[in-house]
């Protein structure tokens, strides 16, 4: 009776995770640290992230902060969470900012375009 609703579990295999990949990419859509796949039967249809990743805003002073500092700070930050045990970091960055162009030759890769909505509890 429910085999048609969408179900939320674990990927069980290689194969599976690389078919959710796929069908996300089909769409223009990234697939970023997900924790669970969302499944029609055998047919990957989404995917669950449920915090696996820190998410870190900043803002430097474009006046008071020299680009070198800025540098500086982003690796200050990143250190911190590498102790922590973060094996990565999620950080929104305006397309308008100029850290924008910057942040592919940090190591970063877009996530893609995305407004985020913040839900407090």
């Amino acid at each position: 009776m429910i085999e048609h609703l969408p179900r939320i579990r674990p990927f069980q295999s290689e194969e599976e995770f690389k078919a959710l990949v796929a069908a996300a990419q089909a769409e223009q859509h990234n697939v970023i640290t997900p924790c669970f796949g969302v499944w029609r039967g055998d047919k990957p249809i989404g995917f669950v992230s449920i915090s696996p990743m820190p998410v870190t805003f900043v803002w430097f002073s474009s006046t008071e902060v020299r680009p070198r500092e800025s540098f500086e700070l982003i690796n200050s930050v990143e250190n911190h969470l590498v102790m922590g045990g973060a094996s990565g970091v999620l950080v929104p960055v305006r397309k308008a900012s100029p850290f924008n162009a910057v942040m592919p030759h940090l190591g970063y890769r877009s996530s893609g375009e995305a407004e985020l909505f913040v839900k407090a509890f």
